[in-house]
């Protein structure tokens, strides 16, 4: 009995040492995945964000797996694109209940992206809304949502026979920034 108290004192003892950071560390394949991910390796970031998955970090790594799975679609031949873009949505939806408000309101800014690339202009608008609920300074969405609603006028114009059907600065039918240009995947650390 006096061994098992001396053990428990020794343990709370290094504890008050060292402290609890190595408890709040995150997973080394979290960490390998954002490496890949920074250079461009989105599948081999999503290899890496599947294994920490498996330890059971669900709802954050969704928003990294999300944000791979969209670029690789972006990046792909048209007959994986719709099963990619499908797998980034999934996991984005998953992300978008997260417990931490930035989280979702980068989930909701990369589900407007991908909605604007399917065309899906009024799911886009949505999202990007609700993005900007879940984080007013969220800028990447205030900028989305403005180039959602000019395409929607602008679509509304051109029914009509004026205007550019487009309303994007890069004229290419695409939401300009956002989680294309600037998010990047959360290293698993509040």
């Amino acid at each position: 009995m006096r061994r098992a108290v001396r053990q428990v004192a020794v343990v709370a003892m290094a504890l008050a040492l060292t402290g609890w950071s190595w408890i709040d560390r995150p997973d080394p394949s979290i960490e390998r995945g954002n490496r890949e991910f920074a250079a461009g390796r989105y599948g081999n970031a999503l290899g890496n964000y599947d294994q920490a998955l498996a330890k059971g970090q669900e709802a954050r790594l969704s928003l990294n797996r999300g944000l791979a799975l969209y670029r690789l679609a972006l990046a792909a031949e048209a007959e994986a694109r719709t099963e990619l873009f499908d797998r980034a949505e999934t996991a984005l939806a998953t992300a978008s209940t997260s417990e931490r408000a930035v989280d979702r309101s980068l989930a909701f800014l990369a589900l407007g992206n991908l909605y604007a690339r399917r065309g899906s202009n009024t799911d886009a608008i949505h999202a990007y809304r609700r993005a900007l609920k879940e984080d007013p300074e969220n800028r990447s969405a205030r900028h989305n949502l403005e180039l959602a609603l000019l395409r929607r006028q602008t679509s509304s114009d051109s029914d009509q026979g004026n205007g550019d059907a487009d309303g994007d600065k890069a004229g290419d039918g695409q939401p300009d920034g956002g989680a294309e240009a600037g998010a990047q995947p959360d290293s698993g650390q509040d």
